[in-house]
């Protein structure tokens, strides 16, 4: 008896074959079996990637040797009707001959009546030229009796000659009918194969698809990691200078009095002026924004700033790349992403980073729940979202996770008009714009100042006024 195998990994399976699915029914498996899923959580995506491929790849086989197996099947089956055909017009032949002859009969049978009936003339001339002769009466009789036979005869020929046409007729017409319902069944199952194949197809090549980009994004770590080791090695040299000169102010200020005044004014030119950019982000947030002068994040955006603006510079910073990983990519884990996949997240991103993304009030309460976190909308308000114009399906989604998607839009929005010029003004001023955006990207993430046209909302003022 074969061992049973796990798809994944072929380890053997430990239930008995009863509780398993057979694998040579024809039914293809709609999931792969669970039974070791507990022993590929921890690994890697890419060997997951490529034991689908190859799990794909047998099921692609599978379904040809099912095509060849189902025309093999009807071949033989047209084989069969050829065979049944032949023995058909055999028959058919032989009641046609046996028709020809009879009509031949029919015929001899028409010459004798004729004879016989020139006979009865005879005999009733020679009855009238002799009335009295017995001998005629009885030839008479002996002829009326074998014209009445043949007549019989005549009419069961006929008789039987109708019921052979009739189910020549039948047969005829029931053999036209199941090869025609044969063929249309084969041509069905074909159609069912092809799309199946198909659709299988398509699935390769997005697995395909998604190795590739996961690749790059390897590669793209790997460079990363290879940045973050050279910049390590250079903060540790800078460190240890600094470290030097610390020592250096420390045997100075042992040797010499402290001067305070100098030190705070030190302090101050390292520190920013703590202003912000406009008096509506105060008021929106409720919050005063301030920085250092000597953080590598500001840094960072001081290098993205100065460099040249080119396409291909518009996500590949340091100080874009940063943003990236710290406050969109944690604003865009949704609850469906763990249920749809790499695809549906990729392709949001995607419409998010190329200005294409339509957001809009929808009109029509969903009764299936938000799209994205999977929750139930208990909000009067709701809205719902298309990936470009040409998007006609519409995704419904909830007020917190509309926000969510809105200011990291609103994000990518800023820092596409930066990146064109169009935004003009000091290198600190746009800073605490770039850090009021990432701040609205958390409070959006937390769910803070959502706007939800419900009377439940509770305010920071609401509670400092009652305690």
């Amino acid at each position: 008896m074969s061992t049973l195998k796990c798809w994944n990994c072929g380890t053997p399976f430990h239930e008995t074959p009863s509780q398993l699915p057979s694998p040579t029914s024809n039914s293809i498996p709609s999931t792969p079996y669970l039974v070791h899923s507990e022993l590929h959580e921890e690994k890697e995506p890419t060997g997951e990637l490529v034991t689908k491929l190859e799990t794909t790849s047998k099921q692609v086989l599978r379904l040809e040797k099912l095509l060849t197996q189902q025309n093999e099947e009807v071949q033989k089956r047209q084989l069969q009707l050829q065979t049944e055909q032949h023995q058909a017009q055999e028959e058919f032949t032989s009641l046609k001959i046996k028709y020809q002859e009879s009509l031949v009969a029919n015929d001899q049978l028409r010459i004798d009546l004729l004879s016989l009936q020139e006979e009865h003339e005879k005999i009733l001339s020679k009855l009238n030229m002799q009335k009295r002769n017995s001998q005629l009466e009885r030839d008479m009789l002996r002829l009326n009796e074998k014209l009445l036979a043949e007549a019989e005869m005549r009419g069961e020929i006929e008789l039987e000659k109708c019921q052979i046409e009739h189910e020549l007729e039948d047969l005829s017409t029931k053999l036209f009918e199941e090869a025609n319902k044969m063929v249309v069944e084969q041509k069905q199952l074909y159609a069912k194969i092809e799309n199946r194949n198909e659709t299988l197809e398509k699935q390769n090549a997005e697995l395909v698809d998604l190795m590739t980009f996961q690749k790059e994004q390897l590669d793209e770590l790997k460079l990363r990691v290879e940045e973050l080791e050279k910049e390590k090695t250079q903060w540790a040299s800078e460190r240890a200078k600094l470290e030097k000169e610390k020592e250096r102010d420390d045997a100075k200020c042992t040797n010499e009095p402290v001067n305070r005044a100098s030190v705070l004014s030190r302090q101050e030119s390292l520190y920013d002026s703590c202003y912000s950019s406009d008096a509506e982000g105060t008021a929106s947030t409720g919050h005063v924004l301030t920085f250092h002068l000597c953080d590598y994040r500001f840094a960072e955006f001081k290098e993205y700033f100065e460099s040249p603006k080119t396409p291909k510079n518009l996500l590949t910073s340091k100080f874009v790349k940063r943003c990236i990983a710290e406050d969109i990519d944690a604003s865009m884990k949704f609850e469906s992403m763990n249920v749809r996949g790499w695809f549906q997240q990729r392709k949001l991103t995607a419409s998010i980073q190329g200005g294409t993304l339509i957001i809009e009030t929808a009109t029509r309460k969903p009764q299936s729940g938000c799209t994205l976190c999977l929750q139930i909308i208990q909000t009067p308000l709701f809205y719902r979202f298309f990936y470009e114009d040409n998007d006609s399906e519409a995704k419904e989604i909830c007020p917190f996770c509309r926000d969510r998607l809105y200011t990291i839009c609103e994000f990518y929005s800023y820092l596409r008009l930066l990146h064109a010029g169009i935004v003009k003004g000091s290198l600190q001023r746009i800073y605490l714009d770039c850090l009021r955006l990432k701040f609205r990207l958390f409070l959006a993430r937390v769910g803070s100042n959502v706007t939800t046209d419900t009377l439940d909302e509770v305010r920071e003022s609401d509670i400092s006024s009652t305690s």
